[in-house]
């Protein structure tokens, strides 16, 4: 889980908002801590 001060892991900008107020970089757009389960679609 990424905090305020670390890098994106999308584009390498520090991350200057805290992340459980705005979970996406500023710089890139991108979702910041997301779950890697959550981009698992099941089939059934």
């Amino acid at each position: 889980m990424f905090q305020q001060g670390d890098l994106c892991p999308h584009c390498g900008l520090i991350i200057v908002m805290p992340t459980d107020l705005q979970a996406e970089c500023l710089g890139c757009g991108e979702e910041i801590n997301q779950d890697p389960a959550d981009d698992y679609d099941e089939e059934e």
